[in-house]
């Protein structure tokens, strides 16, 4: 294939196994993304250029319409359903189904997955424009054309009302039908790479976003996006007089990790640790890395007694936990607990935090200190 000219984007693109993808010579090409079955069979799709076109677009290939595009036509004249099949099939469409009424091409689509549909106008029953704004209503991605006997500003217009994207006078040849339905496929293939773009954007800023507000070792919440918390929830305790209690915790003698089995094993010790502070909080409540081994967890609508018992929870959590990366080191943590009171900055409240887990170090370690107003 000659990979300097502009092709179709691939209509089956959004499904197209990873494997294949990364492998294929016409989907790695500049201008987009590119069917991989059109360049061979499961066997060789791998193959350097197209075995189906040589250097003709996409649109051109019979395989890529027999597989792509699925039609429906709709016109209540027989004769006029067999032209239209007949035209369609000698330029390589074959999956089509016709019909002679607009309520069996409502019933058809709730079954079928079409892509193009081609509508008379001018039909027993319910109308072509009537058709065509139900078809819509049940699939809206559906490309509709009309079929019509006259074009004038009225038809137009209703068409477009409708939903109807293109139209076609009935005293058609067989030319201009095909450019109509093929720059129908440019367009609804366009619109499926658009769509699969605007995805891959939002999936890429949902992860961009995480990594802004996620700790990179523990895989928790990180420092600077507990600070922003915090100062909302100090504002919404204080307005709707709710509680709120903050944790502040470390690992006791950290160092003797470090130094007796290196840094990585101390790195594994805070990575399990906040498993353990993830595992036994709520939902509501948020864990976060404050800096090295230490971790702030506030509890959001929790006075200090419930606090306490969180904290006393988790701290047996840890005690009884086997850190193997330290087997000769029985690791605990230190904990200090306070309910917000008169304190209007995050910081005022994790000193106070700060101020109990200090003094739980200097007590003996291993134990929860809490000051109760």
């Amino acid at each position: 294939m000659n990979t300097s000219k502009k092709t179709e984007s691939c209509w089956e693109f959004m499904n197209c196994p990873d494997e294949k993808k990364s492998k294929c010579h016409a989907y790695l090409t500049e201008t987009g993304f590119k069917c991989w079955k059109t360049v061979g069979t499961e066997s060789n799709y791998e193959a350097d250029e197209c075995l189906q076109l040589g250097n003709k677009d996409c649109v051109d290939c019979s395989f890529y319409k027999k597989n792509a595009v699925k039609i429906l036509i709709v016109d209540d004249e027989k004769t006029n359903l067999l032209v239209t099949k007949r035209m369609l099939l000698q330029n390589g469409y074959e999956i089509i189904t016709t019909c002679t009424s607009g309520e069996k091409a409502l019933e058809l689509i709730k079954t079928n997955d079409f892509n193009l549909a081609l509508l008379d106008i001018q039909m027993h029953g319910i109308d072509g424009y009537e058709t065509c704004r139900r078809l819509k209503e049940i699939k809206p991605a559906l490309y509709a054309i009309m079929l019509t006997g006259t074009v004038n500003n009225e038809s137009i217009k209703k068409s477009y009302k409708a939903g109807a994207m293109d139209f076609v006078r009935k005293q058609f040849d067989n030319m201009e039908l095909i450019v109509r339905v093929e720059n129908a496929i440019k367009i609804m293939s366009t619109e499926k790479a658009l769509q699969h773009s605007h995805k891959t954007i939002f999936e890429k800023n949902a992860i961009l976003e995480k990594l802004l507000i996620t700790d990179n070792l523990t895989q928790v919440f990180n420092r600077k996006y507990i600070l922003e918390n915090l100062s909302t929830h100090i504002y919404n305790s204080k307005r709707y007089n709710h509680p709120i209690s903050l944790m502040m915790l470390d690992i006791d003698r950290f160092k003797l990790i470090n130094d007796n089995y290196g840094h990585l094993a101390g790195d594994e010790a805070i990575i399990l640790l906040a498993s353990i502070l993830s595992s036994e909080m709520r939902k509501t409540d948020l864990v976060g890395r404050y800096g090295g081994d230490e971790f702030i967890l506030l509890l959001p609508n929790t006075n200090i007694s419930g606090a306490i018992k969180k904290a006393e929870e988790v701290r047996k959590s840890v005690e009884l936990n086997n850190f193997k990366m330290a087997p000769d080191i029985d690791v605990t943590i230190s904990i200090g607990v306070y309910e917000l009171g008169d304190e209007a900055e995050p910081d005022d409240l994790i000193n106070q935090a700060d101020k109990l887990l200090y003094k739980a170090k200097k007590n003996g370690r291993n134990r929860v200190e809490y000051l109760i107003s």
